[in-house]
């Protein structure tokens, strides 16, 4: 399966750039990720005719970043991905290693409707886990307020931003009121913030429905060119437009899989416990059975004389296989 990058487009102060000299001239940022926006999306829709005037007018006023130029961290899921671009660190390191997983040490699995306890998000304890809202509200004056509208982790108790969504994460909040929500964080008289993270589940939803090459991933696109301009038109209303560097972004693409390779054809599905999904799986086999699982996998055998050196401890943190589930588009 080939690799595929994502779309970074920076817009950095269209008419004129401003020298940040005090405090009062701080910087803002608005950091805004459309999940499983495949680099070349924008070429594939306009290939086919549909124009994206308002993604093209960021690409024409600022600086877009395309595959091979920028490497999602591997796994290439949502909730790793998303929670690299605020901390700056790899999945090992900030311990949100994949949309599901088990971790042995808790004896707990974690998944996102239970993903809200602090102990998932800080960190491995090898170094300090800090995403970037943390950073800029701990310098405690008017001038640093971080808010997040769904952004993975920021609904975390105790690694909350100053400002952020009051209810649980819900698919069917439209983009407009969570970009609405944000702006008017940015331009609120007390305490405005400064650095705004916003987060919408397309056109990842749609790629795993019709997949990523299909008439109704276009449409989706051409509704989200859409969906920046209503917020770019509200943003020019509000008076600060020219203010932000806006930072569009993605965790992944996604690939159109040609066959299905089935794990249970290689592996005795008895011995095992199964975490995670598409495009990696995580698991775990069953006490004593480490070895016997690796060894009877194809390509594994090589590993086995290996695997027999390393401590037990070691082997029961489990395994990830890409293995590919019984579906049929998968996030990369």
């Amino acid at each position: 399966m080939s690799s595929v990058g994502f779309v970074l487009i920076l817009l950095n102060v269209l008419d004129h750039v401003n020298i940040c000299i005090s405090h009062e001239e701080l910087s803002r940022v608005l950091l805004i990720s459309l999940d499983g926006f495949r680099w070349d999306y924008l070429d594939m829709v306009n290939n086919k005719g549909h124009p994206t005037p308002n993604f093209q007018m960021l690409i024409d006023n600022g600086v877009v970043v395309k595959s091979p130029g920028v490497r999602n961290a591997f796994v290439t899921v949502t909730m790793p991905n998303h929670y690299t671009l605020v901390t700056g660190l790899y999945e090992e390191s900030h311990g949100i290693v994949e949309n599901e997983f088990y971790d042995p040490v808790f004896n707990e699995t974690f998944t996102i409707p239970n993903s809200l306890q602090l102990k998932w998000w800080n960190g491995t304890g090898m170094q300090k886990v800090e995403p970037i809202w943390v950073t800029n509200d701990a310098v405690g004056d008017e001038h640093h307020a971080s808010g997040a509208f769904f952004w993975p982790g920021s609904d975390v108790i105790g690694m909350q931003p100053r400002y952020h969504s009051t209810s649980p994460y819900n698919d069917s909040i439209p983009f407009s009121v969570r970009a609405n929500t944000v702006i008017g964080w940015f331009t609120q008289k007390h305490e405005p913030i400064n650095f705004g993270a916003l987060y919408y589940h397309e056109p990842d939803e749609t790629g795993h429905l019709h997949g990523p090459n299909s008439a109704e991933m276009v449409v989706m696109i051409v509704t989200l060119d859409q969906y920046i301009g209503d917020m770019i038109k509200i943003l020019k209303e509000k008076g600060i437009f020219n203010e932000l560097n806006i930072v569009l972004t993605s965790d992944h693409g996604m690939a159109e899989m040609t066959e299905n390779v089935y794990l249970d054809d290689y592996v005795d599905s008895s011995l095992y416990s199964w975490f995670g999904g598409s495009p990696v799986a995580n698991i775990l086999p069953k006490a004593g059975l480490f070895q016997s699982v690796i060894c009877s996998t194809v390509n594994f055998s090589s590993y086995c004389k290996i695997l027999s050196i390393i401590h037990t401890h070691v082997l029961y943190a489990g395994l990830l296989l890409t293995a590919i589930q019984r579906v049929k588009f998968s996030c990369v």
